[in-house]
Protein backbone atom coordinates (compact mmCIF):
# COMPACT_ATOMS: atom_id res chain seq x y z
CA UNK A 1 0.00 0.00 0.00
CA UNK A 2 3.36 2.37 0.86
CA UNK A 3 4.06 1.72 -2.68
CA UNK A 4 1.18 2.53 -4.09
CA UNK A 5 0.76 5.73 -2.75
CA UNK A 6 4.04 7.48 -3.19
CA UNK A 7 3.29 6.73 -7.08
CA UNK A 8 -0.01 7.97 -7.11
CA UNK A 9 1.25 10.84 -5.51
CA UNK A 10 4.01 11.20 -8.42
CA UNK A 11 1.47 10.25 -10.46
CA UNK A 12 -0.65 12.76 -9.20
CA UNK A 13 2.31 15.64 -9.87
CA UNK A 14 2.94 14.80 -13.24
CA UNK A 15 -0.45 15.11 -13.98
CA UNK A 16 -1.23 18.09 -12.27
CA UNK A 17 1.72 19.56 -14.17
CA UNK A 18 1.06 18.68 -17.31
CA UNK A 19 -2.80 19.46 -17.19
CA UNK A 20 -1.94 23.24 -15.99
CA UNK A 21 0.59 23.33 -19.20
CA UNK A 22 -2.34 21.87 -21.55
CA UNK A 23 -4.29 25.15 -20.54
CA UNK A 24 -6.52 23.65 -17.82
CA UNK A 25 -7.55 26.33 -15.08
CA UNK A 26 -5.66 25.54 -11.63
CA UNK A 27 -8.42 25.13 -9.50
CA UNK A 28 -9.90 22.42 -11.72
CA UNK A 29 -6.59 20.60 -12.56
CA UNK A 30 -5.82 20.43 -8.79
CA UNK A 31 -9.69 19.41 -8.02
CA UNK A 32 -10.43 17.06 -10.64
CA UNK A 33 -6.46 14.95 -9.82
CA UNK A 34 -6.95 15.39 -6.67
CA UNK A 35 -10.55 13.53 -6.57
CA UNK A 36 -8.88 11.06 -9.18
CA UNK A 37 -6.13 9.90 -6.82
CA UNK A 38 -8.12 9.84 -3.77
CA UNK A 39 -10.64 7.36 -5.46
CA UNK A 40 -7.38 5.35 -6.58
CA UNK A 41 -5.92 5.30 -3.29
CA UNK A 42 -9.75 4.90 -1.06
CA UNK A 43 -10.90 2.58 -3.77
CA UNK A 44 -14.15 4.32 -2.48
CA UNK A 45 -16.07 7.05 -4.62
CA UNK A 46 -18.23 8.67 -1.75
CA UNK A 47 -15.02 8.99 0.53
CA UNK A 48 -13.27 11.15 -2.63
CA UNK A 49 -17.16 13.09 -3.10
CA UNK A 50 -17.08 14.34 1.12
CA UNK A 51 -13.15 15.63 0.79
CA UNK A 52 -14.00 17.35 -2.44
CA UNK A 53 -16.99 19.31 -0.92
CA UNK A 54 -15.54 19.85 2.75
CA UNK A 55 -12.54 21.20 0.56
CA UNK A 56 -14.72 23.34 -1.39
CA UNK A 57 -16.72 24.90 1.35
CA UNK A 58 -13.58 25.08 3.90
CA UNK A 59 -12.40 27.13 1.28
CA UNK A 60 -15.36 29.38 0.45
CA UNK A 61 -15.65 29.96 4.55
CA UNK A 62 -12.32 31.96 4.29
CA UNK A 63 -12.77 35.23 4.79
CA UNK A 64 -10.08 35.75 2.32
CA UNK A 65 -12.85 34.60 -0.21
CA UNK A 66 -14.69 37.83 0.75
CA UNK A 67 -12.07 40.45 1.31
CA UNK A 68 -9.72 40.36 -1.42
CA UNK A 69 -12.94 41.39 -4.55
CA UNK A 70 -13.66 43.82 -1.90
CA UNK A 71 -10.06 45.34 -1.76
CA UNK A 72 -10.14 44.68 -5.42
CA UNK A 73 -13.30 46.76 -6.05
CA UNK A 74 -11.88 49.62 -3.36
CA UNK A 75 -9.32 50.01 -5.56
CA UNK A 76 -11.60 50.62 -8.29
CA UNK A 77 -13.60 53.11 -6.82
CA UNK A 78 -10.19 54.86 -5.69
CA UNK A 79 -8.74 54.66 -9.10
CA UNK A 80 -11.97 55.89 -10.77
CA UNK A 81 -12.29 59.08 -8.22
CA UNK A 82 -8.61 60.50 -9.69
CA UNK A 83 -6.50 59.45 -6.51
CA UNK A 84 -4.18 57.51 -8.56
CA UNK A 85 -3.76 60.20 -10.70
CA UNK A 86 -3.17 62.83 -7.96
CA UNK A 87 -0.91 60.14 -5.72
CA UNK A 88 1.20 59.55 -9.05
CA UNK A 89 1.43 63.85 -9.68
CA UNK A 90 2.54 64.18 -5.66
CA UNK A 91 5.22 61.70 -6.08
CA UNK A 92 6.41 62.70 -9.69
CA UNK A 93 6.69 65.91 -8.20
CA UNK A 94 8.47 64.96 -5.40
CA UNK A 95 10.93 62.53 -7.52
CA UNK A 96 11.38 64.46 -10.69
CA UNK A 97 14.70 65.78 -10.35
CA UNK A 98 16.24 62.65 -9.73
CA UNK A 99 17.55 60.71 -12.65
CA UNK A 100 15.56 57.72 -12.59
CA UNK A 101 12.64 60.09 -11.19
CA UNK A 102 10.00 58.64 -13.43
CA UNK A 103 10.50 54.83 -11.99
CA UNK A 104 11.02 56.20 -8.42
CA UNK A 105 7.80 58.21 -8.64
CA UNK A 106 5.80 55.16 -10.49
CA UNK A 107 6.91 53.15 -7.09
CA UNK A 108 6.36 55.22 -4.37
CA UNK A 109 2.95 56.70 -5.63
CA UNK A 110 2.14 52.49 -5.85
CA UNK A 111 3.14 51.89 -2.47
CA UNK A 112 0.74 54.69 -1.41
CA UNK A 113 -1.70 53.58 -3.41
CA UNK A 114 -1.38 49.75 -2.23
CA UNK A 115 -1.56 50.65 1.34
CA UNK A 116 -4.74 52.45 1.10
CA UNK A 117 -6.42 50.09 -1.42
CA UNK A 118 -4.76 46.99 0.07
CA UNK A 119 -4.15 44.66 -2.21
CA UNK A 120 -0.78 45.38 -4.80
CA UNK A 121 -2.69 43.96 -7.00
CA UNK A 122 -5.05 46.26 -8.25
CA UNK A 123 -2.61 49.03 -7.14
CA UNK A 124 -0.23 47.82 -9.94
CA UNK A 125 -2.96 47.37 -12.79
CA UNK A 126 -3.85 51.29 -11.67
CA UNK A 127 -0.55 52.76 -12.31
CA UNK A 128 0.49 50.88 -15.41
CA UNK A 129 -2.23 53.07 -17.09
CA UNK A 130 -1.63 56.28 -14.85
CA UNK A 131 2.60 56.27 -15.70
CA UNK A 132 2.34 56.78 -18.63
CA UNK A 133 -0.06 59.45 -20.23
CA UNK A 134 -2.58 58.69 -23.04
CA UNK A 135 -0.34 61.20 -25.10
CA UNK A 136 2.38 59.27 -25.41
CA UNK A 137 0.49 56.05 -25.91
CA UNK A 138 -1.42 57.69 -29.02
CA UNK A 139 1.64 59.29 -30.34
CA UNK A 140 3.95 55.92 -30.23
CA UNK A 141 0.80 54.16 -31.32
CA UNK A 142 0.19 56.92 -34.24
CA UNK A 143 4.34 56.50 -35.58
CA UNK A 144 4.80 53.22 -35.48
CA UNK A 145 0.97 51.98 -36.67
CA UNK A 146 0.70 49.93 -33.69
CA UNK A 147 -2.47 49.50 -31.76
CA UNK A 148 -2.56 51.43 -28.21
CA UNK A 149 -2.41 48.55 -26.29
CA UNK A 150 0.85 47.72 -27.88
CA UNK A 151 2.12 51.39 -28.11
CA UNK A 152 1.42 51.39 -24.01
CA UNK A 153 3.23 48.37 -23.88
CA UNK A 154 6.29 49.09 -25.54
CA UNK A 155 6.28 52.49 -23.50
CA UNK A 156 6.53 50.51 -20.06
CA UNK A 157 8.94 48.26 -21.41
CA UNK A 158 11.38 51.39 -22.38
CA UNK A 159 10.54 52.97 -18.91
CA UNK A 160 8.11 56.14 -20.78
CA UNK A 161 10.39 56.81 -23.42
CA UNK A 162 8.34 57.62 -26.48
CA UNK A 163 10.99 57.68 -29.43
CA UNK A 164 13.17 54.65 -28.06
CA UNK A 165 9.20 52.70 -27.81
CA UNK A 166 8.80 53.84 -31.46
CA UNK A 167 12.45 52.68 -32.77
CA UNK A 168 12.01 49.37 -30.73
CA UNK A 169 8.37 48.93 -32.52
CA UNK A 170 9.51 49.63 -35.91
CA UNK A 171 12.18 47.63 -35.98
CA UNK A 172 10.68 44.47 -34.98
Amino acid sequence: MEGMSVAVGIASVVAIVISIYAGAHIAIALGLISFVGVVLLKGNVDIALNLLSLAMADSIADEAFATVPLYVMMGLVVSRAGLGRDIYEFANDLFRPVRGGLGMATVAANAIFASVTGSSIASSSVFAKVAIPDEDVQLVAEKAGVSEEEAREALEACGGEPAEAIIRLMSR
